[in-house]
């Protein structure tokens, strides 16, 4: 699909407000502005072939293909603006870039209570990918000042909510790989008729997850068969409670 395919989709796929707001944001900028006529005609005609013969008739001395990479250009950047104050992860991002701008300024603490700020926000809508980069910003932050602002004893908290966020990460993920498994299977096999269904490795029955285990504890029973039970053990399905149960890491 080109370029102009695309932008004559987002075109008309935009709302009101948000055509509106391009006419406004154009208005910001100098020169010709012979993309808003390449707009209009988009707006009006039903196809790339028939925009292109319209445009060349009205502007003939403009190239089409360089008009649709500068109106593409504008679009995006309209609809990322008008989007990202609904998206919670702009907010975050923002929060993150204005932390970084104060930094690099030698502000360190409003620096750090705007990566606060963002903690707070990715921990209360649960984006917990974005707490995780908050999380290692702030201790990058903090070691460039060489931790005079914390002590040993709250370096290692950090440092333990990083791996707890992570790991939480990190079961979320293989949650979901487990949900797009059944999915796509039910999409492309039918129904699961049988009632057991073969698993990736990682859910398997005889893998156990303690860490560190080198001989992977093949078993068919919780605990290993040639050792006593070991209350570390977890087998896939108590695993699979473990991701289903847990919550979104604390502040």
């Amino acid at each position: 699909m080109n370029k102009a395919t695309i932008l004559l989709v987002l075109i008309r796929s935009m709302t009101k407000a948000e055509k509106r707001f391009l006419k406004l944001y154009s208005n910001l900028q100098d020169g010709d502005k012979v993309y808003l006529r390449l707009f209009d005609l988009m707006k009006e005609c039903s196809s790339v072939e028939e925009t292109a013969r319209k445009f060349g008739r009205e502007a003939e001395k403009c190239s089409f293909e360089i008009a649709v990479k500068h109106l593409y250009k504008v679009v995006i950047e309209c609809l990322l603006h008008l989007r990202g104050r609904d998206s919670i992860r702009s907010r975050i991002s923002d929060c993150l870039s204005e932390a970084e701008i104060l930094f690099r300024c030698g502000l360190f603490r409003p620096a750090i209570e705007r990566l606060n700020g963002a903690k707070a926000r990715a921990l209360r809508h649960e984006q917990t990918a974005c707490l995780l980069l908050i999380r290692q910003t702030e201790l990058q932050y903090l070691s460039t000042e060489d931790f005079q602002e914390i002590s040993e004893k709250q370096l290692v908290e950090k440092q333990m909510k990083v791996n707890e966020t992570f790991k939480h990460l990190r079961c979320a993920a293989q949650h979901m790989q487990l949900y797009d498994i059944l999915k796509y299977r039910a999409a492309h096999r039918g129904k699961i008729r049988r009632s057991t269904i073969s698993t990736p490795y990682w859910v398997s029955s005889t893998v156990c997850f303690r860490p560190g285990c080198t001989t992977k504890c093949l078993f068919s029973s919780p605990g290993c068969t040639d050792s006593p039970p070991d209350p570390t053990h977890r087998t896939s399905s108590e695993e699979y409670r473990y991701i289903s149960t847990s919550t979104t890491p604390s502040g």
